[in-house]
Formats: structure tokens, C-alpha cells, sequence
């Protein structure tokens, strides 16, 4: 990482809540620093290539692990990889941005790697999730929840998400800050190389992730000619002024996967929207309509006609129950710690106890033998009224990771912050250097 793009604040450190008791063995784990963060602005392609100069090692390594992966699906599908890209090329430029594409190119020029090689792995969740036929993938994962008004503290809203998946490339992840010409500027934990990840907070104070969904799509209702799922995340990110702006651009830009979306915003609390790539529903508001939480569980059964269900309850239908029972526990009192602890819970309500495990809010699957589990969360807070937007971010498990916390101005300017201490930066430098 070029330390010249690399921005840290006064040095303190912190560490996440824990909950039940959890051992690992650090060779297993290379996130035991800090989340680095990179910031970039200007147009596309400066905004790629900055990106890309800063990333590069990362980045080649994700081209490196992905794309035979990605190249064998296609050929076993019996599409060629070039119609493949140019019929994204055409969705991006259709349904989004145009520009996304040139900040791709920038990024490949920054990295060293193809272009073609990165679009391909920008479509990475998308190819392995839909071809051959939807219904033969298992599924991914994520949890979230978001608190505003009354839940909260001080009425401000807090929100936060958790990325569970397999670790192999999640766990060199960064913390993007971006402050593109066009749009609302953004802040993004991303694996380099991708245009976005699955959860982005704005300047126009408006918080939106996904959740993947248990429950898959019938082979009959795929589509191959709708927009990557990053890309789609960065047009919300980018974008979105609103809760309902937001809604609208997602419902407009076909996706090819089903995903839970949640967006929140300042004075307009929470909405999650269930989306297939030709059908939607709106999740019913809880009872107290001041909080939502969410896995992936399937949320609208209006939609059940057009999904291949698996046997419920299933993991996200008990981790969901889960994030619900400690956000509702702290209904009143909710603030970035309580939603860094909500993050972090080990609470299983499959079992009614404490106890890590795949079906709790931070989630374990090294446990059931699988190099998966959470590999990022973040927690934003914003509200009530003008001020600073803070989000704090901490790369693998919550429970017993360094959280690194940013505020952000108006423009999303750097104000404060603080990450780990000196040794934590050497030890980040050394990671880096393996990737």
C-alpha cells in the first residue's frame, strides 16, 4: 500500500466487544490490524487509477484467484467470455453509469492487469451465482440492522452491517473514501479491484447494503443481461439522495441475483426492499417502526412463487432472530458501541444461548470445518441535525478485531479519527507485502 494514499489520524487503540469466549490462532487470521484506508477523488478514470497504483498487489491477487474460476463457469455454460463482457458493458452503460466502466480501465492501468480480466471479476457474485442455472448454488450470506429515532440514544441514526462470506480475498479488504466529481461522495470497505461491496454510506447522510438470500431464484425467473451486483451498489452509493431515491434507481437497474436491500437515511428511517431480477416486495415495518434487522432470510412471501426454497428455519432465519433479539434488547439506548456489540453478539437462537457459532450475528463457520465467516463489519452513525458522519469499520471477526473509526465532513473530508497503534501499522505493512 503507498503510504502517500494511506490517511491515518492520532493512534488509539481499540478493540471490539466481545461476547462468549472464542480462540484462534493468528496464522490462520492476517487481519490483526487495522482496516487501511485509501482515499481517491476526481473523475473515473483518475478515481481508478489511484485506487489501482494504491491497491495493486491486492488487486492482482483477486484477478489471480478469481478469474479461472470465473473463465471455467462461463466455458462450462457455453458462453464466450467476450459476449459475456459486452453484453455488461452494455447493462452498465444502459442501466447506470458509463463512467464505472472507465474507472475499471483506470484501475487495471493503476494495478497492472487486464481490463477485461477485472470487469470479469467485478461479475464475480453474479456469474457464480446464476450460472449454469441459479439453483444449483448454495447460498452467501451478510447480516444487518439500522436504529433511528426512538431506538436510538440521541435519535440520530445508527446502522451497521456485517460481511460474511469466505476469506480468502475478503480479508484484504480496505476502507475506500472516495470524492468523485459527479455524485455524492462515499465511503466503501471493499476488496480493491471492485467498483463497490455490499454496503456504502454517502454524503447525502444515507446508509444502503444488501444481504444475500437464502432462499435462491427458479432457474425460470434469471436473467444474464442485467447489472454486476457491484456496479449496482455503486449506483445507489454514488447517487442516491433519498430512502425512496435510492428504491427507485435499484428497482430501474436489473440485478441478475436476489439480494435483502436496506437503505436509511437521515429524518426518514429505515426501508428493505426484497428484490429478484424481475419481481420486488417492501419487508412489512416492525411494530415500532424505529428499527429493522436482517439476514438472509427470505422477507416477503409474495415472492415465494418465484424462489427455490431450501429447508426452513434456516441459518439466516436464526441469525436474523438473533440480530432482532439484541437490537430490540436495546431499543431506547442504541449508539455506536451498542451497534458495535450488536455486531459482535454470539447470541444463538437456534440454541437460546451464547455460544459463537455460523447462526449468531458475528458469525463462526470455522467452527462447522469452513474458511468462512464474518470477514468486515461497520457500524455508521449520522443525526440528528447538520454535523459529521462516522463510521467505524473493523476487518474480521468484530468480536475480537481493531476498530478503526473515521469522521467525516460534509464532503466526506477526513476530520478525525482513530486506528491502531505503530506496531499495528508495521504489522499492516507486512500483510500487504504477502498479498
Amino acid at each position: 500500500m503507498d503510504a502517500s494514499t494511506t490517511r491515518s489520524t492520532s493512534r488509539r487503540r481499540t478493540r471490539g466487544p466481545s461476547s462468549g469466549t472464542f480462540s484462534f490462532r493468528e496464522t490462520v487470521y492476517p487481519w490483526n490490524s487495522p482496516i487501511p484506508v485509501v482515499a481517491v477523488e476526481g473523475d473515473y478514470h483518475e478515481m481508478g487509477r489511484q485506487f489501482g497504483a494504491a491497491t495493486g498487489a491486492i488487486v492482482k491477487r483477486s484477478v489471480a484467484f478469481n478469474l479461472p474460476t470465473l473463465e471455467k463457469v462461463l466455458e462450462r455454460s457455453k458462453v464466450s467470455k467476450r459476449d459475456y463482457l459486452s453484453g455488461v458493458e452494455g447493462a452498465i452503460s444502459g442501466l447506470t453509469d458509463r463512467g464505472f466502466l472507465d474507472e475499471v480501465q483506470g484501475t487495471a492501468e493503476g494495478a497492472g492487469v487486464p481490463y477485461d480480466s477485472l470487469l470479469l471479476v467485478n461479475c464475480n457474485v453474479d456469474i457464480l451465482s446464476t450460472m449454469p442455472s441459479p439453483e444449483e448454488h448454495g447460498r452467501f450470506f451478510c447480516s444487518m440492522f439500522a436504529a433511528w429515532g426512538a431506538a436510538t440514544k440521541d435519535g440520530s441514526v445508527v446502522a451497521g452491517h456485517n460481511d460474511d462470506g469466505a476469506r480468502i480475498m475478503d480479508q484484504y479488504a480496505v476502507l475506500k473514501v472516495a470524492r468523485p466529481k459527479r455524485g455524492h461522495a462515499f465511503v466503501c470497505p471493499q476488496v480493491p479491484g471492485y467498483l463497490a461491496y455490499d454496503c456504502i454510506v454517502n454524503s447525502s447522510r444515507l446508509f444502503v447494503c444488501g444481504t444475500a438470500v437464502d432462499d435462491r431464484i427458479k432457474n425460470s425467473e434469471a436473467v444474464y443481461d442485467g447489472v454486476p451486483n457491484w456496479a449496482i451498489y455503486r449506483w445507489l452509493g454514488q447517487f442516491s439522495s433519498s430512502v425512496e431515491d435510492g428504491i427507485e434507481r435499484l428497482l430501474a437497474a436489473k440485478s441478475m441475483t436476489v439480494k435483502n436491500w436496506c437503505f436509511v437515511g437521515e429524518g426518514e428511517g429505515g426501508s428493505v426492499v426484497e428484490a429478484t431480477p424481475k419481481h420486488h416486495a417492501r419487508m412489512a415495518p416492525p411494530r415500532t417502526k424505529d428499527w429493522v434487522g436482517v439476514s438472509t432470510n427470505t422477507l416477503c412471501p409474495e415472492l415465494d412463487p418465484y424462489l427455490a426454497k431450501v429447508p426452513h428455519p434456516s441459518s439466516g432465519d436464526h441469525r436474523c432472530a438473533s440480530v432482532r433479539r439484541e437490537v430490540e434488547s436495546r431499543r431506547g439506548g442504541i449508539d455506536v458501541r451498542g451497534g458495535m456489540e450488536i455486531l459482535s453478539s454470539h447470541y444463538d437462537s437456534s440454541r437460546d444461548r451464547e455460544g459463537a457459532s455460523e447462526h449468531t450475528p458475528c458469525r463462526h463457520m470455522e467452527f462447522e470445518d469452513r474458511f468462512a465467516g464474518t470477514c468486515r463489519s461497520i457500524v455508521a452513525s449520522f443525526g440528528p441535525g447538520a454535523g459529521e458522519t462516522r463510521v467505524n469499520v473493523c476487518l474480521g471477526n468484530p468480536c475480537y478485531g481493531l476498530w478503526r473509526q473515521l469522521e467525516l465532513g460534509p464532503r466526506f473530508e477526513v476530520v478525525s479519527g482513530y486506528d491502531g497503534d505503530a506496531d499495528d501499522e508495521r504489522q499492516l505493512a507486512r500483510v500487504l507485502a504477502s498479498a
